[in-house]
């Protein structure tokens, strides 16, 4: 069997596509014809035709391409084919198909030993699957084809598979994990200096920055990115980020301007045959003329969006969506009777709000005249302290602010170093202390990472912590754990954040280790509750559990030891059973959590 000698890097993400050169393909479509008769050079320019053309003819070219890789019996092209059949399924909102194709991808490469090519399948599953709002998926597929790509020192595809974590938590609607890993790509891409992709991270850091509503930040990285792809013809990111970018327009008030940018979007979608851009940008449309009273147009988009939204979705989605159809149709009478309800209601505060007005003028009106003199000169002091202590607070806050971000960057870099040590010792018994010790800090980065973020002095949502910290875990570790959380928000000083939050991270860490031993379907369940002035955390997983008779707090694991150490330390009770597996169970009392 001949082997392929191509002349293009294969595609490794679903969100990055290469400008296409129109001179290259019609050089290609010329070949093409002068190789009638020799199979092997047709296959090779099919194939090369697929990588570079847009979506719906690349299908074709693609599906010629295995049609003449299996008369010619080369596995190889077979598996390229199907590879190419799946990605360009993906941009064209064909998830099913896609997923299947690169299945069948993944199977051939496996079988004919190329295992660098099934890195790429896995990474664009794993793209394909977020993309399609199935994370769980997803993050199984990216937490396979990293360990690849850090065997084969590959930076540029590490980052993509960032990029596609970050994507999946920002969609999650988990801003400050979407931003750490997009920071990380965006870092690789800066030592490689790709351009191209350093604009999608840019892009979609300004998606982020938009929900925060920070517009300003936003416009200027999402108007960044909307050039860049413009300059290099790529309708799906130029389709993504222009939708983004009048979404802003409409929320700041511009609405003519971000109609116009809207619609230009839902054409370059259309003329591009994208699926899901045009469900997304037409179900943004209908609702923007909803809010114009303009009821014909939003109606006719709302269907335009269900009818992709149908080809795109299962038939239990399906059914939900037709639910929803017929609230669309009275949306002009709900709003009606809304608007006269509010009118209803206001004219009733107002009738209240006038006669108590009446009966506290009169009362206050007797007192202003003897209290004036003495409230304008207390009130002159006090607006003298106010203006101190505001400067004051202010300088306290930008400080605090700044110390956290410093130490959480200082933190990742530690974790950063740990990792890379371990990486470099692996197989060796040290390894594994290293791995423990960069979870334990980047335990503690998490915690200065949301201070920063939430813009909080001194506390931090130990639910909102034990939440995300869980998640990285999980993810780290590349273990099919179910996860099942029941967290109350409980807020918690820093100061007994981070022991609290080292303990937690000790004992999810033992149950991702051994809680998977011999366990075909592994569960993690944590829960979270404030009770009688009494915080209770439960940490569960029905794995083996320790050896009978084995006495936690006498053993010399360091990880126990410092679990028992600091739980002493927050002046709390742990206990220890097996009940169809592990359950450690935390009481403190709330008041010294405060």
């Amino acid at each position: 069997m001949k082997k392929i000698s191509i002349l293009f890097c294969l595609l490794i993400s679903f969100l990055v596509v290469f400008g296409q050169s129109v001179q290259m393909l019609d050089s290609l479509r010329i070949q093409l014809i002068n190789h009638k008769t020799d199979d092997d050079k047709r296959a090779r320019l099919l194939l090369n035709l697929a990588f570079y053309s847009q979506p719906d003819e690349g299908l074709r070219h693609a599906k010629e391409a295995l049609n003449v890789s299996k008369t010619i019996g080369n596995r190889e092209y077979e598996a390229i084919s199907w590879e190419y059949i799946g990605t360009k399924n993906m941009f064209l909102g064909n998830h099913l198909e896609s997923v299947n194709s690169l299945i069948t991808a993944s199977q051939i490469y496996n079988e004919i030993g190329l295992t660098d090519k099934e890195a790429l399948i896995y990474l664009t599953l794993g793209s394909c699957c977020t993309s399609n709002y199935d994370y769980i998926n997803g993050f199984k597929y990216l937490n396979k084809c990293l360990p690849l790509f850090y065997d084969q020192g590959d930076s540029s595809r590490i980052a993509v598979a960032y990029l596609n974590i970050g994507e999946s938590y920002r969609k999650m609607n988990q801003p400050d994990s979407a931003v750490l890993f997009f920071e990380k790509a965006l870092n690789i891409y800066n030592s490689i200096d790709d351009i191209s992709k350093k604009y999608l991270v840019v892009g979609n850091l300004g998606m982020v920055h938009s929900s925060q509503e920070k517009y300003e930040m936003a416009k200027y990285e999402i108007g960044s990115a909307i050039e860049k792809f413009r300059e290099e013809k790529n309708y799906y990111l130029l389709s993504v980020f222009q939708s983004e970018m009048a979404d802003i327009y409409i929320k700041e008030g511009k609405n003519k301007e971000g109609e116009a940018l809207m619609i230009h979007s839902l054409e370059i979608a259309k003329e591009a045959k994208l699926k899901e851009q045009i469900r997304d940008i037409s179900l943004m449309l209908s609702e923007f003329y909803v809010k114009e009273d303009n009821f014909k147009a939003a109606l006719f988009l709302y269907k335009q969006y269900k009818a992709y939204d149908d080809s795109l979705k299962d038939v239990e989605n399906v059914r939900k969506m037709e639910q929803q159809q017929s609230r669309f149709e009275l949306t002009k009478k709900e709003e009606e009777i809304e608007s006269l309800n509010r009118i209803n209601r206001l004219q009733k505060w107002l009738s209240y709000g006038l006669s108590a007005g009446v009966v506290v003028f009169i009362l206050f009106t007797f007192f202003l005249f003897r209290v004036n003199a003495l409230v304008r000169k207390t009130n002159d002091k006090l607006s003298e302290q106010k203006i101190i202590i505001e400067k004051r607070e202010q300088e306290k806050a930008l400080l605090l602010k700044e110390l956290n971000h410093r130490v959480k960057n200082n933190l990742q870099m530690v974790a950063s170093l740990l990792n890379l040590q371990a990486r470099q010792l692996k197989g060796h018994p040290a390894a594994d202390a290293l791995l423990s010790g960069k979870l334990r800090v980047e335990a503690l980065t998490l915690i200065h990472q949301k201070l920063y973020r939430d813009d909080i002095d001194t506390t931090i949502n130990i639910g909102s912590y034990i939440e995300e910290l869980s998640k990285n875990l999980v993810m780290n570790f590349g273990q099919e754990f179910q996860l099942k959380l029941q967290l109350e928000p409980f807020v918690v000083n820093i100061d007994k954040a981070i022991p609290l939050g080292l303990i937690v991270n000790e004992l999810i860490t033992n149950s991702l280790k051994y809680g998977s031993e011999q366990n075909q379907f592994p569960l993690l369940s944590i829960l979270l509750k404030n009770e009688n002035g009494e915080m209770e955390i439960s940490i569960s997983d029905n794995g083996k559990g320790l050896p009978p008779g084995f006495d936690w707090k006498q053993s010399k694991s360091f990880g126990l030891k410092l679990v028992y150490s600091l739980i002493n330390q927050l002046d709390g009770n742990i206990d220890y059973i097996y009940v169809n597996g592990s359950k450690w169970t935390i009481n403190i009392k709330s008041e010294k959590l405060v």
